[in-house]
């Protein structure tokens, strides 16, 4: 096992130049306020204490900082040198930067990990004496030459910025909106897989705030798998290179909407997989039931699917090509009653 130690600082400045994030101060970023005083500990820039990470070799810009971890107000008094050691994990942590001074948060766009799986990362924080560990989930890398218009990869020739969201352009407010994006050549359609830079993802217009990962740096293409809309209504998005005029920029209209109606439960009266799915997925019941009916709502609470699971089994495959790329609800029903309700994601 390798242990890395690193320390880091990003001090606040209105001029940070380019660091593959286009909002770096969590001051700015929904969900989060900052204050003076507070600090009990560390916050992340994600939710919870695990980090769904980028493939091996691509980057994915983040911030720690200190504050009230029950209320997320970030303490702007505190100042400490943030440390990270890796404690385990299946590959290498790279591309830390060294040593600065101390601020109440610190700012990375580098670090990256040579191997996917699971690694668990603690962070110190020096002269406060806060520590806290997360877990990042370095995910394999994906294959989106099939998801070029012409379904295949080549080398060169990319001259346009092409994002295809996973989960289609309607979308609840705060949900995770992941979106696959690299470069292709407009005339063939063909995905550059030589690319190497970085693509930033900004917000046009729309009443709310693109709030998440705003970059990636690396090579091929990027999963963008932590992008979020902080209000309901029409957005006009651009995901574009460092230089703006260097590609021909990728626009999307996203629709974001607030659930109602529908409440997910957490449940072991069925699991779905995989999930997302593309096709088709297979539902396993914790016990047969001869009467339960299956109900998929999209996030409007329209019913969209139905289907009788009359057979006394407990394993059912479930087709879904007929649906577009989006969020659903799927319920489970016996004749008196709501069984379960599980989220089901739906890529193409």
């Amino acid at each position: 096992m390798h242990n890395y130690l690193i320390a880091f600082l990003i001090i606040i400045n209105s001029s940070f130049g380019v660091f593959a994030q286009s909002n770096q101060s969590p001051c700015d970023a929904p969900n989060f306020d900052c204050g003076n005083g507070g600090g009990n500990g560390i916050i992340f820039s994600f939710e919870g204490d695990t980090l769904n990470y980028a493939a091996p070799g691509t980057s994915m810009p983040l911030w720690i900082g200190i504050g009230d971890t029950n209320t997320k107000v970030l303490d702007t008094s505190s100042t400490a040198i943030f440390a990270l050691t890796k404690i385990s994990g299946a590959g290498d942590m790279q591309g830390l930067p060294g040593l600065v001074n101390p601020s109440f948060f610190g700012y990375f766009n580098e670090l990256n990990f040579t191997t996917p799986g699971i690694y668990e990362i603690q962070v110190t924080a020096g002269i406060v004496g806060f520590s806290r560990t997360f877990i990042v989930n370095v995910l394999p890398e994906i294959n989106m030459c099939i998801e070029s218009p012409s379904g295949e990869c080549s080398v060169g020739n990319g001259n346009e910025i092409f994002a295809n969201p996973q989960l289609g352009v309607v979308i609840p407010v705060d949900a995770v909106w992941p979106v696959n994006v690299g470069l292709i050549d407009s005339l063939t359609g063909d995905l550059d897989s030589t690319f190497v830079g970085e693509i930033y993802v900004d917000q046009v217009s729309g009443p709310g705030q693109l709030y998440g990962t705003l970059s990636m740096t690396g090579n091929k293409w990027f999963h963008f798998n932590d992008l979020r809309f902080s209000a309901e209504g029409i957005y006009e998005i651009i995901f574009h290179e460092e230089d703006s005029l260097k590609y021909k920029n990728a626009h999307l209209d996203v629709e974001v909407v607030t659930v109602t109606g529908i409440k997910e439960e957490s449940t072991t009266v069925f699991v779905i997989y995989p999930n997302p799915i593309k096709n088709k997925a297979t539902i396993q019941l914790a016990n047969s039931s001869p009467e339960l009916n299956l109900f998929i709502y999209d996030i409007t609470g329209k019913e969209v699917f139905q289907k009788n699971l009359s057979a006394n089994s407990n394993i059912y495959y479930l087709e879904v090509g007929s649906l577009p790329a989006g969020i659903y609800y799927l319920s489970m029903k016996n004749a008196s009653s709501v069984v379960a309700t599980k989220k089901l994601l739906i890529s193409k």
